[in-house]
């Protein structure tokens, strides 16, 4: 850890005329290795007054796009608070590029809470996301002892948001039910949920491991965020991803 915090500080004296320039975009090349994921990542820790907590990082290909996300990723689990996300091109039939892509839209619709570092390959960037404020109408939000939907619209809302009903969730954008239980995993979270319901009362939230379908903790809410988004009341087309 110490040996990237040293690194860290070093592409911060490195990058200063660059953090305090006052162009909302840069252009820079040449990066070899491990290089490029260093220099996002200070220029996303090291926020200035007009340059918020966001980095965005277009890349030539969608390899280039996986190893620098890769790459910031293990800063980030070492010494570098930020969150990465990746940023595909749209892929027809594809539900987990259509995921990552609201997951995008959601994290910038919802304000910037920390460092937030997106990686996208060139050829997502034409295709524009919906307004995150379409993403978290669709979004299904539960929390015990408060204001929650039936179960049966719980049950509706998560597959307007694409996801799929099966015996037992295994993946991400799956849900099952049994009796008053409903399992979900939600595309942006990295275990499923368990909610257990009494009528329409939700009882408690719980994580569980998909592979072993036990409990692993519990939580105090839980959102759901959609795989897709639903089709517009007054338009019979999914809006464009």
């Amino acid at each position: 850890m110490r040996a990237v915090s040293e690194r860290l500080g070093l592409f911060e004296k490195a990058f200063r005329p660059v953090m305090d320039h006052p162009s909302p975009a840069l252009a820079l090349s040449s990066f070899t290795g491990s290089s490029a994921a260093f220099a996002a990542a200070v220029l996303a820790v090291h926020p200035t007054e007009d340059r918020p907590p966001f980095v965005l990082v277009v890349t030539p290909g969608l390899p280039e796009a996986d190893s620098l996300r890769a790459d910031l990723e293990c800063l980030a689990q070492q010494d570098c608070a930020m969150r990465v996300l990746e940023f595909p091109p749209p892929l027809d039939g594809d539900r987990a590029s259509l995921a990552a892509r609201l997951k995008v839209a959601a994290a910038l619709g919802s304000g910037l809470e920390g460092p937030l570092v997106v990686v996208a390959p060139s050829a997502a960037l034409p295709t524009p996301v919906p307004p995150a404020a379409a993403v978290a109408a669709a979004t299904v939000h539960l929390a015990p002892g408060g204001t929650s939907l039936p179960f049966a619209e719980v049950q509706r809302r998560l597959l307007a948001g694409g996801y799929e009903r099966v015996s037992e969730v295994t993946t991400p954008g799956q849900f099952a039910v049994r009796g008053d239980v409903l399992d979900a995993w939600s595309p942006d979270e990295a275990k499923p949920t368990r909610a257990e319901f009494f009528g329409d009362e939700l009882e408690s939230l719980r994580t569980f491991d998909p592979a072993l379908q036990t409990s692993t903790g519990t939580c105090g809410e839980a959102r759901f965020a959609p795989v897709e988004l639903p089709a517009c009341e007054d338009d019979t087309t999914r809006p464009t991803i």
